[in-house]
């Protein structure tokens, strides 16, 4: 698990689909920073302010970042969802995905072929969230096992150099879609495959194809590709064998190796953890 867990972190520092690995880095060692440590953010949950007011009340409280430049911009959306999540509704996400566009394109991070949509948008917001989502659960872990302070266990990730200084995998949601052959009657949009495989950040097969499962919970993941087999590859190791997100009867009454609850205990678990923190995701 700790291995899994280091893995996790190294890959959420990669170059990722359509972000940076300067970007990403920022994104994770904020969150692993700001997690229930912010105190403003502490103040919001007392404040308790209500969804019309939640983008400008969180925008404007006094938070204490750890990045350069506030996170080059971004630390307020990173402490928002990390500590403030059961208040965002929806009016705030679409007032985060519009700054954090904007702010992207002030960064030089969004290349010339991208152009201005909802669809870059979105794709660019959902890496973002998962980038913020998959730290804050592999902070969570280091507390729930009372390992205070965890951010040297593993060390804090730091940016390093690559060949092409970190650039995103794609440059566009249409070099993404233009691999897929047009079929009939589905429209969900690329999801990921088995044969995935990631190495150094980059992709060694290809992995897109239609479906049409919008009721399969890793569907979400679709517009967010290698972070997505990054959380799947975890997953395998602290979760019952997931089968990259599609679900298998056989695994329901399964215990990993030295576990004591199966698939179904775990399910249980998790639905007692979403309905206690009132996830708005």
């Amino acid at each position: 698990m700790q291995a899994a867990n280091v893995q996790l972190l190294a890959q959420l520092c990669h170059p990722g689909d359509f972000l940076s690995a300067k970007i990403r880095t920022s994104l994770v060692r904020e969150t692993l920073q700001c997690v229930v440590s912010c105190q403003a953010c502490r103040q919001l949950q007392a404040q308790k302010p209500s969804p019309e007011t939640a983008w400008d009340t969180i925008f404007a409280a006094p938070h204490s970042f750890h990045e350069p430049d506030a996170c080059y911009g971004l630390g307020v959306v990173v402490h928002a969802l990390a500590n403030t999540q059961n208040l965002l509704k929806e009016d705030w996400y679409h007032k985060a995905v519009e700054h954090v566009w904007a702010t992207l394109q002030k960064l030089n991070e969004v290349p010339p072929e991208a152009k201005d949509t909802a669809q870059e948008r979105l794709y660019r917001m959902t890496e973002f969230i998962a980038c913020v989502a998959l730290a804050v659960g592999h902070r969570t872990f280091y507390r729930a096992l009372g390992k205070e302070p965890i951010l040297d266990q593993p060390p804090m990730p730091s940016p390093r150099a690559y060949s092409n200084n970190g650039a995103p995998m794609f440059k566009s949601a249409e070099e993404v879609s233009s691999r897929l052959g047009k079929k009939e009657g589905c429209g969900w949009g690329p999801c990921l495959t088995p044969g995935l495989k990631l190495a150094n950040g980059e992709l060694l097969a290809d992995c897109f194809t239609w479906q049409l499962r919008p009721q399969v919970p890793t569907s979400k993941w679709t517009p967010a590709l290698s972070t997505g087999v990054a959380f799947f590859d975890w997953g395998s190791s602290h979760y019952v064998p997931i089968n990259r997100g599609q679900f298998v009867l056989n695994n329901l009454w399964q215990k990993a190796p030295g576990r004591t609850l199966h698939r179904a205990d775990l399910e249980h678990v998790a639905k007692g953890y979403t309905g206690a923190i009132a996830c708005s995701y």
